[in-house]
């Protein structure tokens, strides 16, 4: 019955948003059933999306990864977070920042028209402050980003933040510190939260739709975290399947007040329904 209902409900998705580590992969490991489910898709009229709220990369990189996995050739089917920040700072029409990033992320939001501010609250004359202060997942990040930073959030900017992940993905099952731990570190020194645009956040999934001219029907998001992956799409009214290839355990699932409409072992249960 399992089986029938979740083949069923695939004839009618075209837009498979996927999730990267811990779904397609772990670490540097593909899983051996990725490539099979993704060639399947495309030979099934389907089209994956890969969404991550990894911002330490930027666009292009992503780009050049998947492709060498064998997973895309066409960097539109790539969506992340800091992607999806700049757009959503463009709606604003906010223009001038204040940055935290690395060089490969800053160099995408220069090239998207954004004036990066690098001078502290003091050293920057009132007509050039940021319009917003900007914290994606930065690798370089230094005591010296974070003073200014948080000089201009104290000051009344405008805060934001790509994605709220607080652990990382890595080899073995284990993780590292991610975006979440910066966001704590301001939240103790300036008593203030950011704005966040990835998942779960309705933003990230507003403007995906947008990118694909689609219906909420016809895509279904598909992901290892309970917190991001399945909270994102259930508040955003998409069907939501959980793998338990990564993080999510099911003694996690079990306690979790986040239920998706649907949980399988890995993606290769997809690829039999398709």
């Amino acid at each position: 019955m399992k089986s029938a209902v979740i083949q069923s409900l695939f004839k009618k998705k075209k837009y498979f948003i996927l999730d990267l580590d811990g779904t397609l992969y772990q670490g540097s490991k593909v899983f051996p059933y990725t490539l099979p489910f993704l060639n399947q898709l495309r030979a099934t009229g389907r089209t994956p999306i890969f969404l991550t709220n990894n911002s330490s990369k930027s666009t292009q990189e992503y780009f050049a990864k998947l492709k060498k996995l064998q997973f895309t050739k066409n960097i539109k089917e790539i969506y992340t977070s800091g992607l999806a920040t700049i757009e959503y700072l463009k709606s604003k029409n906010i223009q001038k920042i204040f940055l935290l990033a690395v060089p490969s992320v800053e160099k995408e939001f220069k090239k998207s028209g954004f004036t990066i501010i690098k001078t502290s609250l003091k050293d920057t004359p009132k007509k050039s402050q940021p319009q917003a202060v900007v914290l994606t997942f930065d690798k370089t990040f230094t005591y010296d980003k974070f003073t200014k930073a948080y000089e201009y959030i104290v000051a009344g900017i405008p805060f934001y933040a790509s994605h709220p992940d607080d652990h990382l993905p890595i080899e073995d099952s284990k993780f590292h510190p991610d975006i979440g731990t910066l966001i704590a570190a301001f939240q103790t020194a300036t008593n203030k939260l950011p704005i966040v645009i990835g998942k779960p956040q309705k933003t990230i999934y507003q403007q995906l739709q947008a990118h694909l001219k689609c219906q909420k029907s016809q895509m279904v998001m598909v992901g290892d975290r309970l917190y991001t992956d399945i909270k994102g799409a259930k508040d955003y009214g998409i069907t939501s399947v959980l793998v338990l290839s990564g993080e999510t355990t099911p003694a996690m699932l079990k306690k979790s007040k986040i239920k998706p409409d649907f949980t399988l072992k890995n993606i290769s249960e997809i690829t039999k329904s398709l």
